[in-house]
C-alpha cells in the first residue's frame, strides 16, 4: 500500500495525533512553529528528529512534493500565495463555524456549549474561515475538568483523523462551507483565572474552576484585602433561586464552606489555601463579608 504524502505543521499539544499521523501516511517534511514558546519548539523538533522526519520552512516547502499541508498547531495565518494549488488542512480547536480564534474549547465550555471539539477544515486567506470536512466532538460534562475534556477529544481525534485524511485525499469527502453567526475567541491566561468581580452567573464561576483548577491548571484564586487565595474546593449551591443581591458578599456559612452571592445565585466555596496552606475559612470569612 502506498501511503499519501503529508507535510506537517506543529504538533505542540497534539503529539498524539501526530503519532497516529506518522503510523499512516507518509510525513515528507515538518514545519515547526516558532511562535511558540521554547520549550514547546523543543517538543516539536525532539518529535521530528524521533520520527526522522526533516525540518523544513513554509517557504521550502514548496519545493516538496506532498499531497496536503496537516497542521496541527501555527500560530500565524499562512499567506495567500501558498494555499493556491496546495491542500492545507487546519485541526482547529474548537467547533467551527462558531467558535474561531484560539482557545474556542475553553470558551465554549464558559457559554455552556453542550458539545467540544476539534473540527479539520480547508483553510482559506481569513482565519479559521474555510469550508468543513469534519467535526471531532465530544459532550462537555459539566463534572470534568477541562484537561480531561481535552484528552477525550484527541483520544477521539487521533482513533478516526487517518481515515477521515484518506477520504479527504481520495475525494469521498467533499467540504461544507462555513454558514451562519460565529465568534473570534482570545486566549485564556493565567491572570484570567484571579476573580476580582464577582458579577456573573454561577455557572461562569463553577466552569472557570473547571478550566483552572484542574491537576494542569494555573489555579482559580479570589481577590480579598488586595491578597489572592486559591479555590481548591468548588460546588454549586442547592436550590437557591436566582435573586438581585450584592455580588461578591458572603451570604451563608456552613462548616469550612461559605457561600459567595453572584450575578444568579450563588457558589459554595469549599476549601481555600493561601501560600500552598489550607486556611481556616470560618475564622477569616463570614457572613456579611464582601470578597
Amino acid at each position: 500500500m502506498v501511503h499519501k504524502k503529508l507535510i506537517l505543521i506543529g504538533n505542540t499539544s497534539n503529539q498524539a495525533i501526530a503519532e497516529e499521523l506518522v503510523k499512516n501516511f507518509d510525513i515528507v517534511a515538518g514545519i515547526v512553529d516558532e511562535k511558540c514558546s521554547q520549550n514547546s519548539i523543543n517538543k516539536q523538533r525532539e518529535f521530528l528528529q524521533r520520527n526522522n522526519i526533516p525540518e523544513t520552512t513554509l517557504e521550502l516547502s514548496k519545493k516538496i512534493t506532498a499531497d496536503a499541508y496537516i497542521i496541527l498547531t501555527y500560530n500565524r495565518i499562512i499567506p495567500e500565495d501558498y494555499i493556491k494549488n496546495r491542500l492545507f488542512l487546519n485541526l482547529h480547536g474548537g467547533i467551527l463555524p462558531k467558535y474561531r480564534g484560539r482557545s474556542g474549547n475553553l470558551i465554549a465550555l464558559l457559554n455552556n456549549e453542550k458539545y467540544l471539539g476539534y473540527t479539520l477544515h480547508k483553510i482559506n486567506e481569513n482565519m479559521d474561515e474555510g469550508p468543513i470536512y469534519h467535526i471531532f466532538k465530544i459532550k462537555n460534562n459539566k463534572n470534568e475538568f477541562v484537561e480531561d475534556l481535552i484528552d477525550k477529544i484527541v483520544q477521539k481525534t487521533s482513533l478516526e483523523i487517518s481515515n477521515i485524511i484518506n477520504k479527504i485525499l481520495n475525494k469521498k469527502i467533499k467540504p461544507i462551507p462555513q454558514k451562519g453567526n460565529y465568534i473570534y475567541t482570545t486566549p485564556l491566561i493565567p491572570s484570567d483565572g484571579i476573580i476580582s468581580c464577582w458579577d456573573k452567573p454561577s455557572d461562569y464561576f463553577l466552569n472557570l474552576y473547571r478550566i483552572y483548577g484542574g491537576k494542569s491548571g494555573s489555579g482559580l484564586y479570589f481577590k480579598y484585602k488586595n491578597e489572592n487565595y486559591k479555590i481548591t474546593k468548588l460546588s454549586p449551591c442547592p436550590n437557591i433561586e436566582s435573586y438581585i443581591g450584592i455580588c461578591g458578599g458572603i451570604v451563608y456559612t456552613k462548616g469550612s464552606s461559605f457561600w459567595v452571592k453572584t450575578k444568579d445565585t450563588c457558589i459554595s466555596i469549599d476549601e481555600v489555601k493561601k501560600d500552598g496552606i489550607l486556611i481556616e475559612t470560618g475564622k477569616l470569612f463570614r457572613i456579611g463579608m464582601r470578597l
